[in-house]
Order: structure tokens, then C-alpha cells, then sequence
């Protein structure tokens, strides 16, 4: 599958999830073409990813496997333009290994 039809896939998904409205708590912007995908862990964060892994699971993954965890959907919120930066948790390490944890669950069932 290219690239765009997997990310197209993801964004109908993610959408369909959070019923095609922002999910920050004080708004209500809906509708395909008002919102985005807001990435809980941020993109760019391979390395960590692949660091917490080994740490964490004691399995080796590859970046390409990395930058697919940071575009699953457990990782993707949807936002408006406004609201995109409020679900980043990057800098908070807690939520991120929770994140994570619940992912590799996901992959494992």
C-alpha cells in the first residue's frame, strides 16, 4: 500500500473514532476538511521510541517500525488548527511510556 492511502486509512480511522470533531474539551470544530491529526508523541521521535523499546519490551526496532508507532492510531487525536499542540505530551514522560506500553499491547493481542 503507498504511503498516502495508508495515511488516508489512518485519518478516516482516527476520525471515525473521535466522531469528525476536535477532541479538546472545550470545542466543538467538526468536519473533515476543519481538523487534522494531533500526534500524542510527536513526530521526530524515532530514536526515543526505538530506545524505549529495547529498554522496555528488550526488543530491537527498526525506524521505519518507529515512525509506524508514531502514525497508529493510538498515537493520533483529533484536533482543530487551535488545538493540535494541546494533545503533544512529548515532555511528559509518564504519558508517552503509557502510550507506548498500550501499543505494543495492541501489537501483541
Amino acid at each position: 500500500m503507498n504511503k498516502s492511502l495508508k495515511i488516508n486509512e489512518t485519518r478516516k480511522e482516527v476520525y471515525s473514532r473521535d466522531d469528525y470533531t476536535c477532541q479538546h474539551p472545550d470545542c466543538d470544530v467538526m468536519g473533515w476538511d476543519n481538523l487534522q491529526l494531533a500526534h500524542s508523541i510527536r513526530q521526530g521521535q524515532e530514536v526515543f521510541i526505538q530506545a524505549f523499546w529495547l529498554q522496555e519490551f528488550d526488543e530491537c526496532i527498526s525506524k521505519k517500525r518507529a515512525t509506524e508507532i508514531l502514525n497508529s492510531p493510538e498515537n493520533l487525536t483529533t484536533a482543530c488548527s487551535k488545538h493540535n499542540s494541546y494533545f503533544d505530551c512529548t515532555f511528559r514522560p509518564e504519558d508517552v511510556k503509557r502510550i507506548l506500553r498500550r501499543i505494543h499491547e495492541n501489537k501483541n493481542t
